[in-house]
């Protein structure tokens, strides 16, 4: 590829080849003889604005852009004020205030409404906007669990991008797109949109694209393909060191901390999530500190290593500056109630089983965390059950299971509807009902094969062997109705 002659192209060319860097002292080189105030230098601080953004400075990328906004409203520029408003949108989003970039996003609709331009190229820029505008509204629709709200516009801004054939632009709406299949548990899908937009940027760039790399070891991740995700994250987290974007590095550690978890790796685990714990310090955001704690006590805790998680729960509490936060109000809580869980005192458990119970009485408890707390609850409900025989216990069981199932099927979360179904199935043998059950394993097998869920399958599988091999078992006891007891022993 030709390198431009002209300093402002030769910037946009770095920039659009992933040398973010570069393209920082090229712009720093050459913004010096331009006015801030024309239309030469608000392009170049457009483009300063996204590389800092790249590069992790949401502080001063913001800073540029609404001093950009404000310039436009005096020009009556509104596609640079458009632009500008969904730099500053993505930024926060990169901060995780997805409130905030629904905001702009909603707002940089609201002016390309009264945007007329006249020459084709600008016409072209905003058709370009509008496509970026759509993703940028879909992706905090998504991030808030609105995802139905979310899908029509981003196959919307797909079709325009299409239509405008530029390369970088579609790369971007293709990326939001994978994520997007990836929060709703499609991911085929999403692996089908992420790899289209590698192959595409590996055309035009030098360098990769972290976000799709980092997208890319989610999908496998999410699929149980762990080699696959683990090759992802070390090369989109080498891909964030060479840039110094510290962001990208908490993230891909944290992610790399949570997959060495799934892997067994405890050690590795606990050393990277540390890692990624004082990368949040450096960085000054709490929030990152917390949600780090957050993944240090679950690796601990899914590898019995109690005390330890004990230390981590102690720690998000003394990180907590408001009785408001949402790591005091679910997270800290549902943790404690998880340990409690675990002990072996028959009142630790019902504590256990009672804040849970609060918990789910919170309309504002966010997915995850209601995920979580159903699938403990229905843990230790089992557990009782196994104890007491109690029907009123199954009873409820069934009932967990069943609002669980639904919230599934709202979020669209594959997994999820797959590990209930297997669950459902296991209660189905214990009431004899073995149609049932076997129906259950059947319709978990096909979800998890249509959505590319490989640990999952493997699992459902494995468990209809079982039934299979026990199937007179099953038949017998039917017959017999034999007690409830016995049921549970194989089931």
């Amino acid at each position: 590829m030709t390198i431009p002659s002209n300093p402002r192209e030769h910037a946009f060319h770095l920039y659009e080849q992933g040398l973010f860097r570069e393209a920082l002292q090229a712009v720093s080189e050459y913004e010096q003889n331009v006015e801030f105030t024309s239309e030469e230098g608000q392009d170049l601080a457009l483009l300063k604005g996204k590389i800092l953004s790249n590069l992790g400075d949401y502080a001063n990328s913001i800073q540029i852009m609404e001093r950009i906004q404000v310039r436009s409203k005096e020009t009556g520029n509104c596609l640079n004020e458009v632009e500008a408003l969904l730099i500053t949108g993505s930024c926060y989003g990169w901060l995780w205030n997805y409130l905030k970039t629904m905001e702009l996003s909603k707002k940089a609709a609201e002016c390309l409404l009264h945007c007329d331009p006249q020459d084709l190229a600008a016409k072209k820029r905003k058709n370009k906007l509008e496509a970026l505008q759509l993703v940028h509204l879909g992706f905090a629709y998504d991030l808030t669990g609105e995802v139905n709200q979310a899908e029509p516009l981003h196959f919307k801004a797909l079709e325009i991008q299409e239509t405008l054939n530029n390369s970088p632009d579609l790369v971007e709406v293709l990326w939001f797109m994978g994520n997007h299949f990836l929060l709703k548990g499609s991911f085929e899908k999403a692996l089908s949109f992420l790899n289209r937009a590698d192959t595409i940027q590996e055309s035009y760039r030098k360098i990769d694209d972290f976000r799709i790399l980092l997208s890319l070891n989610m999908a496998y991740m999410n699929m149980g393909e762990l080699s696959q995700a683990l090759h992802y994250n070390l090369k989109g987290l080498t891909r964030a060191e060479a840039l110094q974007n510290y962001p990208y590095q908490f993230m891909a550690l944290n992610n790399l901390g949570m997959l060495y978890g799934e892997l067994g790796k405890f050690e590795n685990a606990i050393d990277t999530l540390n890692k990624a714990l004082s990368l949040s310090v450096m960085m000054g955001l709490d929030d990152l500190k917390k949600l780090v704690c957050d993944s240090l006590f679950i690796v601990a805790f899914n590898d019995d290593k109690l005390d330890l998680a004990q230390s981590y729960v102690d720690q998000l509490q003394q990180e907590l500056k408001s009785p408001e936060d949402v790591f005091a109000t679910c997270h800290l809580p549902i943790n404690r109630a998880l340990l409690l869980g675990r002990s072996s005192g028959s009142r630790n458990r019902v504590e256990a089983e009672t804040i849970l119970r609060d918990q789910l009485k919170d309309s504002g408890i966010v997915f995850e965390m209601r995920e979580r707390a159903i699938l403990h609850l229905v843990r230790l409900l089992q557990k009782e059950f196994e104890l007491t025989e109690d029907i009123e216990i199954l009873s409820e069981l069934n009932e967990l299971l069943n609002d669980l199932l639904a919230l599934a099927q709202q979020q669209h979360s594959s997994r999820l509807i797959v590990e209930i179904y297997i669950l459902q199935a296991r209660q189905a043998l214990i009431q004899l009902e073995i149609t049932k059950a076997r129906q259950k394993l059947t319709a978990a097998q096909e979800i998890a094969k249509e959505f590319g869920l490989g640990r999952l399958a493997r699992k459902v599988s494995k468990e209809h062997d079982v039934l299979l091999q026990k199937m007179d078992v099953w038949k017998k006891f039917r017959t017999q109705n034999v007690p409830m007891s016995e049921r549970i022993k194989i089931a």
